[in-house]
C-alpha cells in the first residue's frame, strides 16, 4: 500500500513578491497527496508548522519553506520509517535543515512537533534537533533530493525586531539545553548525549 504524504508550509506575506514565490513551489508540488499552507501572520514559525502537523493526515510529514525550488529527485526519495530526513539544499549537505524536512509520522506521535517556547523564528529547528537526539532518532541528509533556496532568510529580515528576537531566543535557547547550538553538536559528537535532559 503506498504511503501517503503530507506537505506543511508555513506562509508569511511579507513583501508583494511573496504570492508568486509561493505558487512557484505549490505548481511544483501538484499530485502530492495533501499540500496545506498555513498562514502564519507573526503567530511564529513552530506555531504555524505545528498547526498544520496536528492536522496534516499523511505516513510521512514533510515540513517545509514556503520560498524553496525544486530541482532533483522526489519527495518520495525522503521517506524514511525511522528516520527523520532532509534533501540537499542549494546542494549543500546536512543531516537537518530547518527549511525542508520529513517526519515519519510514528516520529511524530513519540516527539510532537517544535518547541513554541521562540518567539517568530530562530533557534526553533535547533531545538527539534536536540529534541530528536534525546529521543534516540536517526537525522540523515538525502543527497538524491536537491531544493534551491534563493530568498533564504527574506521573510525574518523584513521584520525590523528581528536583532532582538534573535538575541531573546539564543537566551532561551541556552537555558533550555546549556549552551549555544554549535556547542550542543560538539558536545553531542563527543559524548553521545546533551549536556542536560529536557
Amino acid at each position: 500500500m503506498k504511503s501517503k504524504i503530507s506537505v506543511v508550509i508555513p506562509y508569511y506575506e511579507s513583501d508583494l513578491g511573496k504570492p508568486a514565490i509561493l505558487k512557484r513551489l505549490t505548481d511544483s508540488l501538484v499530485g502530492q497527496d495533501e499540500i496545506m499552507i498555513v498562514w502564519n501572520n507573526k503567530m511564529g514559525y513552530a506555531k504555524s508548522i505545528n498547526k498544520g502537523l496536528a492536522n496534516a493526515h499523511g505516513d510521512y510529514l514533510v515540513v517545509m519553506n514556503d520560498d524553496l525550488i525544486q530541482t532533483q529527485g522526489s519527495l518520495v526519495d525522503l521517506c524514511d520509517e525511522k528516520s527523520v530526513t532532509s534533501p540537499l539544499v542549494n546542494y549543500g549537505h546536512q543531516d537537518f535543515w530547518g527549511c525542508c524536512f520529513c517526519i515519519p509520522r510514528r516520529v511524530y506521535e513519540k516527539v510532537g512537533g517544535l518547541s513554541e517556547i521562540y518567539r517568530i523564528s530562530y533557534f526553533d529547528d535547533d531545538d527539534y534537533i536536540n529534541t530528536l537526539r534525546q529521543a534516540g532518532i536517526p537525522m540523515i541528509g538525502i543527497t538524491s533530493v536537491n531544493f534551491d533556496h534563493p530568498e533564504g532568510g527574506r521573510t525574518l529580515h523584513t521584520m525590523p525586531d528581528h536583532h532582538e528576537f534573535f538575541e531573546e531566543n539564543k537566551l532561551k535557547f541556552i537555558e533550555k539545553w546549556g549552551g549555544t547550538p554549535e556547542e550542543m553538536t560538539a558536545f553531542w559528537q563527543e559524548h553521545g548525549r546533551l549536556p542536560k535532559e529536557v
